[in-house]
C-alpha cells in the first residue's frame, strides 16, 4: 500500500478546492464549479472567490452575482 505524507495529502485537497495557485477570470466556472461558494458567514463567498481570483473586485463579484453568474 502507498503511505501519503501530510504534504501530499495537503496538496491535494488545495488543488480539489481550486486554493493551490491564483487563476484567471476566464477560469471562473471551473473554479467555482469544484466546491462551490459557500456564503457562511455571510461575506465568505467574496473571499472564497478572491482566494481564487484575485483579479475581481469586490464590486466585480457582486455584479457576477447581479448577473447570476454564481448562481
Amino acid at each position: 500500500m502507498i503511505e501519503l505524507t501530510m504534504e501530499q495529502i495537503r496538496y491535494y485537497r488545495l488543488h480539489a478546492h481550486h486554493l493551490d495557485r491564483f487563476y484567471e477570470p476566464s477560469d471562473l466556472m471551473s473554479v467555482t464549479s469544484a466546491c462551490g461558494l459557500q456564503n457562511t458567514p455571510p461575506g465568505a463567498w467574496e473571499t472564497a472567490l478572491f482566494n481564487r481570483i484575485p483579479a475581481y473586485s469586490k464590486a466585480a463579484a457582486n455584479q457576477l452575482l447581479a448577473d447570476k453568474h454564481l448562481l
